[in-house]
């Protein structure tokens, strides 16, 4: 998680920021409000998982 942050945060302070996009994405999406702003965290969180297994393809596919 360090090369997708340039080590800029640590890990368990991303996993936390992670956790609460996606759970905060899912009860906008369910509950129907702040749909747009849902949308837009949703698609960027997207790429960002994108990004990582275009960048790290070694380590994702490694056992």
């Amino acid at each position: 998680m360090a090369e997708l942050t340039l080590g800029l945060l640590p890990a368990h302070i991303c996993l936390t920021l992670l956790a609460l996009a996606e759970v905060t994405i899912g009860l906008c999406l369910v509950i129907g409000r702040l749909l747009r702003s849902a949308l837009t965290v949703f698609f960027l969180h997207m790429a960002g998982v994108l990004a990582a297994l275009i960048l790290l393809a070694g380590d994702m596919w490694s056992t």
